[in-house]
């Protein structure tokens, strides 16, 4: 069953769930609940935004490595992404807000 998972995953996996995967890892979660946690998400939300929040991730996980704190990070890889796109890092930020609580709310109930 767990390879047939894995399988799916690699499959159908979601190319931009990658580093919003890395960034779940970063709060401590296991293996199960952070897979899960993305292909819930991947089916949650549209496949543009779910894009845009990966990038983010990406930057995210970055920062972190830097050893900024978890706000620090978030707020600097908004605004990367943000200047990236050239949109205000707050219009991206609400943008988001949505993507991020249905993010949250899938590691919860996974």
């Amino acid at each position: 069953m767990r390879s047939t998972l894995a399988a799916l995953l690699t499959v159908t996996a979601l190319p931009a769930s990658a580093n919003n995967i890395a960034m779940c890892m970063d709060t401590g979660a296991n293996e199960a609940v952070y897979t899960c946690a993305a292909a819930t998400l991947a089916e949650q939300v549209d496949p543009e935004e779910l894009a845009r929040y990966d990038a983010i991730s990406l930057a995210f996980v970055e920062y972190r490595s830097e050893g900024l704190g978890w706000v620090d990070a978030w707020d600097g890889a908004v605004a990367a992404v943000a200047e990236r796109e050239g949109t205000a890092a707050k219009t991206l930020q609400r943008a988001m807000d949505p993507v991020g609580q249905a993010h949250s709310d899938s590691i919860k109930a996974c």
